[in-house]
C-alpha cells in the first residue's frame, strides 16, 4: 500500500509536468504545477523510506508521539495524494478566460530612480537601527544562529532590507520588458548589494525567493530556460545556500563548523543529506497530524489563519494574538522546543489544511491554492509584458516552495515583498490607452498548459 500511494503520487506530479509542456514538448520548468508537484514528491515521498526504518533525522530529533506507525504513514501518504489530486483538478479544470487589456505601458525612469533610491535609503537606515538595537554587527553575525530570539520584536527593522529586493525586481523587470541588454554594471552592482545586505540575517528563504524571482522574470519575459538549466541550477543553489546556512548558524556563532568533521567528500556528503531531509518534512508532519488530530489536539477551525491577519501587530503589544499554525503545533506536541528554545515546526501547507478541518480542508484547500495560482497565470497571459502582472505571478511562483514546506504564514512574507512592490509601480508606470494589446512573451504559448 505504501509503494502504490508513493508510486500514485510520483505518476500525478510527473502528469502535471507533462501537461504543463508545450506542443512542441519544451515544458515550463518554473511553473506553479512543476514546482508544487517537486515539492510534493520531495517532501512526502522523499523521507517515506527512512521514516519506515525508523531512522528519520526528525523524529530521532521530535519524537511523533504515534502507537501505529506504519498505519500513520498509510494515512498520512493518503492526504497526500488527496492533496495532490486536487490540486491538479484545480489547476487543469476549466476556467473563464480573463480579457486581454487595451493599454500600454509607460516607464518613468526618473521616478525609478527617485523611488529606488528612497527604498534603498529606508532600508538601509531600519536594518542599522535594528543592528545597533542588538548590540552592534559583530552581536548581529555571533547570533544569527538563533536569530529568531535576537531579532525578537524588531522585525520591522530588519525586515526592510527587502525594499532593496523589491527595487532590484522591479529594476530588472524595466530591463526586460523594455528590451534593454542586462550587462547592465550598475544593476548587477545593485542587485549583489541587496543580496549581501539581506544574507547577514542568517535566513535562506529571502534568498531563494529573491533569486527564483529574477528567474522567474527571466523566464516569462526574455527567454525560457531549459529543464536541464533549471535543475542545474536548482541543486547549484542548494548547495551553496547549505553552505551559507552553516557559515551563518554555526562558524560565526562557535568559530567552527561543527556540523562537518572534516573536508572530504563523505562528510560533505552527510552534511548535504543531513540538510535535505531537515528542509523536506512534510510527510513526518502529516504523519503527527493524521495520528493525534483530533484526538489529543483538535482541529483548529480556520483559527491558525488569524494570525495572517494579526501579524503586523507586535506581540509585545498584543501578547495573547493568535499563533500561527507553527506555533500551534509545536506548542501542542513538543513545547519544549517551543518554550526553551523559540523552535517552531512547520506543519506544511497541506498539513495546516488538515489541522483546521481535517481531510476535507486538505482536499478544498488544495483545490482554491490551485485556482488561485490558475487565475494569477491567466492575469499574466492575458497581458504578458504588464510589469504588475508578471511580478504578481512570479513571487507567488517563488513562494510556491515555502507554502508547500511551510504553511499559510508565507503570505505574510509574500505580501512584505508585493504591498512595496506595487506601490513602486504605481508611481513609476503609467497606463496609456491604445489600440493594440501588450506583445507577447516568449511563454506566452504556455497560457493554456
Amino acid at each position: 500500500m505504501i509503494v502504490s500511494l508513493c508510486v500514485a503520487i510520483v505518476a500525478v506530479a510527473v502528469a502535471m509536468a507533462v501537461r504543463a509542456a508545450s506542443s512542441r514538448g519544451q515544458a515550463d520548468w518554473l511553473s506553479v504545477p512543476v514546482i508544487v508537484g517537486m515539492m510534493i514528491v520531495l517532501g512526502y515521498v522523499g523521507p517515506a523510506y527512512d521514516v519506515l526504518r525508523q531512522s528519520d533525522l526528525f523524529f530521532l530529533r521530535y519524537p511523533a508521539g504515534v502507537h501505529t506507525l506504519r498505519d500513520d504513514v498509510v494515512r498520512a501518504l493518503w492526504m497526500a495524494l488527496l492533496a495532490t489530486v486536487s490540486f491538479a483538478v484545480g489547476w487543469y479544470a476549466p476556467r473563464q478566460p480573463v480579457p486581454a487589456q487595451s493599454y500600454t505601458i509607460r516607464w518613468r525612469p526618473s521616478t525609478i530612480t527617485l523611488f529606488g533610491v528612497a527604498y534603498t535609503v529606508a532600508g538601509l537606515a531600519l536594518f542599522a537601527v535594528g543592528v545597533m538595537v542588538v548590540g552592534g554587527p559583530s552581536v548581529l553575525l555571533s547570533g544569527l544562529g538563533d536569530r529568531l530570539r535576537l531579532t525578537q520584536g524588531l522585525n520591522y527593522l530588519f525586515q526592510a532590507t527587502v525594499l532593496l529586493v523589491v527595487v532590484s525586481i522591479v529594476w530588472f523587470t524595466w530591463l526586460l520588458t523594455t528590451g534593454r541588454s542586462l550587462r547592465s554594471t550598475s544593476f548587477w552592482g545593485y542587485t549583489f548589494l541587496a543580496f549581501v545586505v539581506n544574507a547577514t540575517q542568517g535566513s535562506k528563504s529571502i534568498l531563494f525567493i529573491f533569486l527564483l524571482t529574477l528567474a522567474v522574470l527571466y523566464h516569462r519575459l526574455r527567454r525560457p530556460i531549459a529543464g536541464s538549466l533549471a535543475m542545474l541550477g536548482g541543486a547549484f543553489t542548494f548547495m551553496a545556500l547549505t553552505a551559507y546556512a552553516l557559515f551563518a548558524r554555526e562558524y560565526l556563532a562557535i568559530g567552527m563548523l561543527s556540523s562537518l568533521e572534516s573536508f572530504d567528500i563523505a562528510s560533505m556528503f552527510n552534511v548535504l543529506r543531513a540538510e535535505f531531509f531537515g528542509n523536506f518534512i512534510q510527510l513526518q508532519t502529516m504523519i503527527v497530524l493524521v495520528g493525534r488530530v483530533p484526538h489529543d489536539l483538535g482541529y483548529q477551525l480556520g483559527r491558525t489563519y488569524l494570525a495572517t491577519v494579526t501579524m503586523p501587530v507586535p506581540r509585545g503589544l498584543w501578547p495573547d494574538k493568535p499563533l500561527p499554525s507553527t506555533g500551534v503545533f509545536t506548542l501542542a506536541f513538543w513545547p519544549d522546543s517551543w518554550l526553551m528554545n523559540g523552535t517552531t515546526l512547520p506543519p506544511g501547507l497541506f498539513g495546516e489544511f488538515y489541522l483546521n478541518f481535517g481531510w476535507v480542508g486538505v482536499a478544498l484547500g488544495a483545490f482554491l491554492f490551485a485556482r488561485f495560482g490558475r487565475w494569477l497565470l491567466a492575469r499574466h497571459a492575458a497581458s504578458p509584458m504588464d510589469p504588475e502582472r508578471v511580478l504578481v505571478y512570479a513571487l507567488f511562483v517563488a513562494m510556491c516552495a515555502h507554502y508547500i514546506r511551510g504553511d499559510f504564514g508565507a503570505t505574510v512574507g509574500l505580501l512584505e515583498l508585493l504591498l512595496p512592490t506595487l506601490v513602486l509601480l504605481r508611481f513609476c508606470t503609467r497606463r496609456v490607452p491604445a489600440g493594440e494589446v501588450f506583445p507577447t512573451s516568449p511563454l506566452a504559448r504556455y497560457a493554456d498548459a
